[in-house]
């Protein structure tokens, strides 16, 4: 959750003079595209969006040029992410690219984030569902915590929506006990907010304000 601090300790690498070197190692340019990845992961995070564009294309093209495949594929999903609330074509055919590559190289966490947000994104909401469940399984498989937390505060949201309100109190309760364990305060603070509304939702006036 210190997303300022990761941002400033990694402009400090990305300062350096030898990331922009056309000539630079092969071990530096993969780093700097990491850091790249990274840094645009983090200011989206804060909402920067125009900032996490330059960083993850940036990164994009670092990983295009080393033939990494599974840095492409996590450069393309940040991206995607990015433009999801303003081009859904676009979107889609980033998630597209970067699921392949996922596949191709085997990464199952990969698989898990990218079917993950396609159903986050989903307008269909039978098929948002199974691509959440899908994600969530494999989530689960691989011992993912965070990609688990996240896919059960989705479904548990749909719950709510559906007036499924145990099921949604299970997913709730799930997702804070993973973000608590983690030490994730976003996870916590995201999971507590849905456990509130939930309990206003049951007229329970004083869980909610807890």
């Amino acid at each position: 959750g210190y997303l300022g601090e990761g941002r400033r300790w990694l402009g400090l690498l990305l300062s350096r003079p030898i990331a922009e070197q056309q000539d630079a190692p092969r071990d530096w340019l993969l780093a700097t595209a990491k850091a790249l990845a990274s840094a645009g992961e983090l200011a989206y995070g804060q909402g920067d969006h125009q900032q996490a564009t330059v960083l993850l294309q940036q990164s994009l093209g670092h990983y295009r040029q080393l033939g990494d495949q599974r840095g492409q594929a996590r450069a393309l999903l940040d991206l995607s992410n990015l433009l999801a609330d303003r081009d859904l074509q676009r979107t889609g055919a980033l998630r597209a690219e970067s699921l392949a590559l996922f596949r191709a190289t085997g990464n199952m966490l990969g698989i898990a984030w990218v079917l993950l947000e396609s159903g986050r994104g989903e307008p269909e909401l039978a098929r948002r569902i199974a691509l959440i469940e899908e994600s969530l399984a494999l989530a689960r498989a691989g011992g993912f915590p965070r990609t688990i937390a996240t896919a059960v505060g989705n479904l548990g949201k749909i719950a709510r929506l559906r007036g499924e309100l145990e099921l949604a109190w299970q997913h709730f309760t799930e997702g804070l006990a993973i973000g608590r364990r983690l030490r994730d305060s976003w996870l916590c603070a995201w999971m507590l907010d849905e456990l509130g509304m939930l309990a206003t939702q049951q007229g329970d006036w004083r869980q909610a304000r807890s």
